[in-house]
């Protein structure tokens, strides 16, 4: 029976058979992340109808409104993204709400294109399905502050660790430097991602190959 199941699904079954399919061919994934997005900011938006942003939003809104290169509770980068959204997108409740959820779908991109490099097909679409029921991409997101500014910006410098480690090309080791940079200036605390990428490369067998190479 369960295999003339597979074989002849049920109607209801084939949307979702044929969302799995596109995993592969790259539509899938930006689907879920973009319905991801848009159902938790309206969410967020109905929620907080009445009751205003989250504290650490709003501080990352005032930080922005003048540029510098430090600010004395935190890092820049906070600011900067703030800053840069508000400028294009209009001053609302909303607007902030789908720039703190917008940082969570840019992390599970970067995720994904990490798990892509281990996993194919449904498994991919797995670790994306329980990182969305964590805290950290829902509630926790919300808070758009300084620790929530790395939930992109790691896995996007571990990323390009990767791809520096694998390929030792110039422009990936340019990338991982850039955006380990951006790291730290989101917090400084970021430092630890880059001791775990020298502690990662050492223990990997082609430590020597990376090493003598330009790449680090």
């Amino acid at each position: 029976m369960a295999e003339r199941s597979d074989r002849t699904p049920a109607r209801w079954r084939w949307p979702f058979l044929r969302w799995l399919d596109g995993v592969e061919t790259g539509w899938a994934v930006p689907l879920l992340v973009a319905c991801f997005v848009a159902i938790w900011t309206l969410y967020l938006a109905v929620a907080y109808a009445g009751g205003g942003l989250h504290p650490d939003t709003l501080e990352a809104w005032t930080l922005g409104r003048h540029f510098a290169w430090g600010y004395p509770k935190h890092p820049p980068l906070t600011g900067w993204v703030a800053a840069s959204w508000s400028a294009v997108f209009p001053l609302t409740d909303w607007s902030l709400h789908l720039m703190a959820m917008a940082n969570a779908g840019l992390a599970l991109v970067f995720v994904d294109r990490i798990a892509r490099q281990f996993v194919t097909g449904h498994k991919r679409v797995l670790v994306l399905l329980l990182l969305m029921l964590t805290p950290a991409y829902q509630f926790h997101a919300q808070r758009f502050n300084a620790n929530a500014v790395l939930l992109a910006v790691w896995p996007l410098a571990t990323w390009c660790f990767l791809r520096a480690f694998e390929t030792r090309a110039a422009s990936w080791a340019v990338a991982v430097g850039c955006t380990t940079a951006l790291a730290m200036v989101g917090k400084y605390y970021s430092i630890f991602l880059v001791a775990s990428f020298t502690f990662a490369a050492l223990a990997h067998p082609a430590r020597r190959a990376y090493f003598t190479s330009a790449s680090p």
